[in-house]
């Protein structure tokens, strides 16, 4: 139950104080328990501070009451963060420089581990990105380039480890996002150099070289 005015502790704790715990990150209840009134007292007196003066504390940097941070480690350089639970587990990397640093660290011994693995495993992209310890995207860009420096990205090869129906539960594999980034599209004699992705629009949609999906559904209506 909130003071009203006239109660002796109603404004027993000078709005000031309250506006500098508030800053330093104090919850409305933490501040409430010190000044001995309630938390909905404390919102009160500091909305009518921010009527005023504008915001007291953005709203990105509140912290819920019942929240809590899981600690987590940059797998590249080591730097320690702590992040909401739900984002702490898929937390690997604290910046971007980071990411892309992770990327060059795949050697061509783990290139050619992960064709092993999808061509004759037949191991899901999800598993090998595990066992590797790098991003799915970024092995299948480095698988991509490696292909291509030895003159094998061709059809065959891509269908042979890209489409494993049973591992990935589906007939139409999408890598066309490989051609839009890479430049880089295969066909059945070779490689094909083709302008990198730059906006599509509705009157000019970017479509891939080779459609999987189209292949597949051309060859199951074949008699």
């Amino acid at each position: 139950m909130s003071l009203k005015p006239g109660h002796p502790d109603y404004r027993s704790t000078s709005i000031d104080v309250i506006i500098a715990a508030r800053r330093r990150g104090w919850t409305l209840e933490q501040i409430g328990n010190a000044a001995g009134v309630t938390r909905e007292r404390i919102r009160q007196r500091v909305a009518e501070y921010e009527k005023k003066h504008g915001v007291v504390l953005p709203r990105y940097q509140r912290f819920s009451r019942h929240r809590t941070l899981t600690a987590w480690k940059c797998t590249q350089c080591g730097k320690s963060g702590f992040s909401r639970p739900a984002l702490a587990r898929g937390k690997r990397y604290c910046s971007a420089d980071c990411l892309a640093a992770a990327r060059v660290l795949i050697t061509d011994e783990m290139v050619e581990s992960a064709i092993d693995l999808r061509r004759v495993h037949r191991e899901t992209w999800t598993l090998i990105g595990k066992q590797l310890g790098h991003p799915i995207q970024a092995i299948q860009v480095r698988i991509w380039k490696y292909l291509h420096s030895y003159g094998a990205l061709n059809r065959a090869t891509v269908d042979a480890i890209w489409c494993i129906p049973e591992a990935e539960h589906t007939n139409a594999p999408a890598y066309g996002w490989l051609e839009k980034n890479t430049g880089l599209a295969p066909t059945e004699g070779g490689t094909v150099i083709v302008p990198r992705y730059a906006g599509a629009s509705r009157t000019k949609p970017w479509r891939p070289i080779y459609d999987r999906r189209q292949t597949y559904h051309d060859d199951e209506s074949a008699p």
